[in-house]
């Protein structure tokens, strides 16, 4: 036999071996099907892809009945049962197990005695708070109360069914709740306290029932300690202080375990049920001086479009007097301003009636900065349903009640925003110096200048745009404002039109000569000489920018006729029509570098309603080769625009007889220079 020298010899590989650390996660395994009855089957995920397994639950004829749950296996070595009983849990593996739609069970071998420890992932110890937004990990923890004993094979496979009814869209209703009492405070009896809660639940017999028998939660007094448990957790809970007034017969009690049963709902994504206990017991519950609560409670009802109720919640503790800090009422008036585009009439007034209550309370105790406030928020919805009138009046009530309002940017800002659509344009230029003034940043330079633009300084109004689009980044904040540019341009280096006092009646009557309703129009030849003659009236003139276009292209200038669609549009931000037209002719005269901002600006102003007239044009006038290669254009330069940091919007273009082609344009995105 061949001698085996030391070089060779240092190469020969060793064997692998077993870690101590791999032997006790398959131990764990075994001891965790060990310990399951015979009804329930552990199956291991192999490979592994983040969860150990799952539990497969059968009937007692060895039937599927279709309910699992996931399970994550943790063991350890460690002896000493208060550091055994926590484990590290990296951010990423916590957003997996939050993810899933089945609940995932964690569970702690403890190797050294044999010993399992079991607790729901969604089921943190009280006290025990989720991670910072920043962490990179966090502690999961287990109760000494948590150690696996008989029968507890057959409770995780009830609280698992109760964690999907719970979490399924359409929960079965009523939710059954058990009663549990254990040492009754404030001198009360176990049967006061039962027959006040059976009186509090009556009120509600759509979303919640007590049971005897088979319950999907319990509400649980213990001592001054309230609580609602849902599947394997305790959902909410409530430490009782000394001076806490139960109420007779413990009615104020029962009342209080309600309200936790909506935060429970809440908390569980049931913010339609949520929302109803919300409605009939937040209002006279001790909880309702808990902004934490109420942002809870008021989100759910937000979330569930409950806008009347939310505002009756809102109106109910406002009028009870409570003051400062407690008052939580206002978080129930922003279900209606985030919803504000889709008020019903009835839900713009029961707002405004609400509003103006508040406001009336606040101005007769003296309370001139918090009715301030009130002023505010009520001139910012008649903002979002595009009424500046009133909306100026008030914002102008607010300051003249917190002079301090005056030193502050935002306000100068939204000021500005509802006097440019007021059409009292020199003024909102003016606030938006202000708000420039006072440290206001972002597009308010851009919005200055739009406002000096309408209110007929052009030549102030294009060094403006010039100056501040440099520091835009949004490709489609910014593409309106070159487009305008584009305009500005026209009057001032075409027609030598620096500043006009604009007279929009004078200019239409202009046009209106030459291009009469029903009647027929002069020759383009005259319309176009009219056209510029009421611009020199009013440059911005939608009227006569489009019988313009319309004269100009059938003079044979089509280029010319496609900007002066463009410059349309921009003077009547809200006519898809014209932004069609514009796309359109700049498509088919090579004029590329305009189509994206034409696009994202036309879609944005309208609505969307962009890309349905563009299809409708060029399915009335184009033949079908011809839209085929629009469409194919539009194709690139949507890919061209695509950013993953944007917002996006679908459009959707259909041709005669065909399939609709998607498509998505994004929205505010960063485009390189």
């Amino acid at each position: 036999m061949r001698d085996i020298g030391k070089a060779e010899r240092a190469t020969v590989p060793t064997m692998p071996k077993r870690t101590r650390a791999h032997r006790i996660e398959e131990e764990s395994r075994e001891a965790f099907k060990a310990a399951l009855d015979e009804r329930f089957l552990f199956r291991e995920d192999v490979p592994d892809y983040g969860l150990d397994g799952s539990v497969e639950v059968f009937n007692a004829k060895d039937e599927a009945t279709g309910l699992r749950y996931y399970v994550q296996l943790k063991a350890t070595d460690g002896q000493d049962l208060d550091k055994a009983l926590k484990r590290s849990i990296p951010v990423e593996h916590a957003s997996l197990y939050s993810s899933q739609a089945l609940p995932t069970l964690m569970v702690r071998y403890l190797a050294a005695e044999d010993e399992l420890y079991v607790r729901w992932w969604h089921a943190l110890l009280p006290g025990k708070q989720p991670p910072r937004a920043n962490a990179a990990s966090m502690t999961f923890h287990w109760a000494p109360e948590d150690k696996f004993a008989k029968g507890d094979s057959e409770r995780l496979a009830e609280e698992a069914h109760s964690f999907l009814e719970l979490r399924s869209a359409t929960p079965p209703l009523p939710f059954l709740l058990k009663l549990e009492i254990d040492d009754p405070p404030f001198g009360l009896t176990d049967g006061e306290i039962e027959l006040a809660v059976r009186g509090a639940t009556a009120k509600r017999p759509d979303v919640i029932e007590l049971s005897r028998g088979k319950a999907n939660g319990r509400l649980v007094v213990r001592g001054r300690y309230l609580a609602v448990e849902m599947p394997g957790s305790v959902a909410a809970s409530y430490d009782l202080d000394d001076v806490y007034d139960p109420g007779p017969g413990g009615e104020q009690l029962a009342v209080d375990l309600m309200t936790l049963n909506g935060l429970a709902f809440a908390r569980w994504g049931q913010s339609e049920l949520a929302a109803r206990m919300t409605t009939t017991y937040f209002a006279r519950s001790t909880l309702s001086v808990r902004p934490e609560a109420a942002m809870q409670l008021a989100g759910a009802m937000t979330i569930a479009r409950r806008v009347s109720e939310a505002l009756a919640v809102a109106e109910e503790i406002d009028a009870s007097g409570t003051t400062g800090e407690n008052n939580t009422s206002m978080l129930f008036t922003l279900t209606s301003r985030q919803h504000s585009a889709s008020l019903s009439e009835k839900e713009i007034e029961e707002y405004r009636r609400t509003m103006q209550r508040r406001i009336k309370r606040r101005e007769d105790d003296g309370e001139s900065i918090e009715a301030s406030r009130e002023l505010v928020s009520l001139a910012n919805h008649h903002r979002s349903q595009s009424e500046p009138g009133p909306a100026i009046e008030l914002y102008e009530r607010a300051a003249t009640l917190d002079p301090e309002y005056r030193d502050r940017a935002y306000f100068w800002h939204e000021l500005g925003g509802v006097l440019f659509f007021a059409g009292r344009y020199e003024e909102a230029a003016d606030a938006y110096g202000t708000a420039i003034q006072l440290g206001e940043g972002g597009l308010t330079p851009l919005l200055r200048a739009d406002a000096l633009m309408f209110g007929g300084c052009y030549e102030k109004a294009r060094e403006g745009f010039r100056e501040s689009l440099d520091g835009v980044e949004s490709f489609e904040s910014g593409s309106e404002y070159y487009l305008k540019i584009g305009l500005l341009d026209f009057l001032i280096d075409w027609r030598g039109i620096k500043r006009q006092k604009r007279d929009s009646a004078r200019a239409d009557k202009t046009v209106g000569e030459v291009v009469p309703d029903g009647g027929t129009p002069a020759g383009e030849g005259v319309i176009r000489d009219r056209c510029w003659e009421a611009l020199g009236m009013d440059g911005l003139s939608g009227l006569a920018w489009w019988n313009l276009a319309s004269a100009v292209e059938k003079l044979g200038e089509r280029e010319q006729a496609g900007l002066m669609f463009l410059n349309t549009a921009l003077c009547q931000p809200g006519d898809a029509e014209a932004w069609a037209f514009a796309f359109v002719h700049l498509w088919q005269e090579g004029r590329d570098e305009l189509l994206p901002m034409i696009l994202v600006t036309g879609e944005r102003m309208t609505r969307q309603r962009v890309l349905p007239a563009i299809n409708a044009l060029v399915t009335q006038h184009m033949e079908p080769d011809d839209r085929g290669k629009l469409i194919s254009k539009l194709g690139e330069m949507v890919d061209e625009l695509s950013d993953p940091r944007s917002d996006g919007f679908e459009l959707r273009f259909v041709n005669s007889g065909e399939a609709v082609k998607s498509m998505i344009v994004p929205g505010p995105a960063t485009r390189s220079k």
